[in-house]
């Protein structure tokens, strides 16, 4: 019935209260604004791939590689070989931003039969616990993001002149991460590139619209951990459904952690064996409110539950999903 993840405890506090007006991670701070429109002419990859999976279309990052699959797990096809670590769905740009063991690709949607980019290559491919996160940074705080907010992220900054950063994030100390990061230069070519996505997605989104904030709140359990009460019983709204992410317990020890419950606030209560329970942080909801994306889990709420597992970080929907934040 909960997520519970660790988060520094000052940190935490202003994540949450962000990420629970506006649905939406960013590590420069910020939110998601309103997405949408059309992903792209009739011959592109994002057209074939709806044609042939039915829309809407999930984007998986797993062992076959990174793979399109239909939103009941039934179809699917290999878009790039493996190996794939994590995805991201970047609905501004009209891109997929992937890579693994510090590469960083994109495949472009707006292409018929588009051939994998490699944007950078060499960056440091392992921290204390595994691979750094990665963000694509849109000015204006529209930011597409893998990884814990707190943790060590590689970040792409999009614009006229691009730039790769590294930030160790305020779990860390690490002096040596960021300067690492710069040491491996974006090339001419790929800045070029870049900016020019950067102005092709002028005037759209990476996510659609978020829900409107929730002033109520929620009773919880009295006798649950809560060094903050003014977080516990706090509610957002699970975007594309009728469902509430509400905070449930707060306390802190070598970290501070959060659990969250799925409420129902048309019958006033949490909803019991509910398929999303502990994947409803940095997920992606499907246009149609069926189905999520966490982890690289497809995960539908109609009955089927898991119908692709886990098998890597992040994922999305081709032409924008609904975002719920960490």
């Amino acid at each position: 019935m909960r997520t519970r993840s660790p988060i520094p405890g000052g940190l935490l506090a202003t994540l949450v209260t962000a990420g629970l007006a506006t649905l939406a991670a960013c590590p420069h701070g910020g939110s998601t604004p309103a997405g949408g429109g059309p992903v792209a002419a009739a011959d592109s990859l994002a057209a074939s791939l709806t044609a042939e999976l039915g829309a809407p279309v999930a984007i998986l990052p797993s062992a076959q590689g990174l793979i399109a699959v239909s939103a009941d797990g039934a179809r699917r096809e290999v878009l790039a070989p493996p190996p794939v670590s994590w995805a991201l769905v970047d609905d501004r740009a009209q891109v997929i931003w992937f890579g693994n063991a510090g590469t960083i690709w994109l495949l472009d949607t707006t292409v018929a039969a588009p051939t994998p980019e490699q944007i950078v290559t060499g960056l440091p491919d392992e921290v204390i616990s595994g691979e750094p996160g990665v963000s694509i940074y849109y000015p204006g705080d529209d930011t597409l993001s893998i990884g814990h907010p707190a943790y060590y992220r590689i970040v792409i900054a999009m614009g006229d002149e691009p730039v790769l950063e590294g930030d160790s994030g305020a779990w860390t100390d690490d002096e040596e991460f960021g300067p690492a990061v710069a040491a491996v230069p974006l090339s001419a070519e790929v800045k070029a590139r870049l900016a020019a996505l950067w102005k092709r997605g002028a005037g759209r989104a990476i996510a659609l619209p978020s829900p409107a904030e929730i002033t109520e709140r929620v009773a919880v359990d009295p006798e649950a951990p809560c060094e903050d009460e003014d977080m516990c019983g706090q509610a957002s709204a699970i975007p594309g459904t009728s469902l509430w992410r509400v905070v449930m317990s707060y306390s802190c020890g070598d970290g501070c952690y959060i659990e969250y419950g799925i409420y129902d606030p048309a019958s006033h209560a949490f909803v019991a064996d509910d398929p999303w329970q502990d994947r409803v942080q940095q997920a992606w909801v499907s246009p149609d409110g069926h189905a999520l994306i966490s982890g690289g889990a497809l995960v539908r709420r109609d009955g089927a539950g898991v119908v692709v597992d886990g098998d890597g970080a992040g994922g999305g929907w081709l032409g924008g999903g609904y975002y719920i934040s960490f």
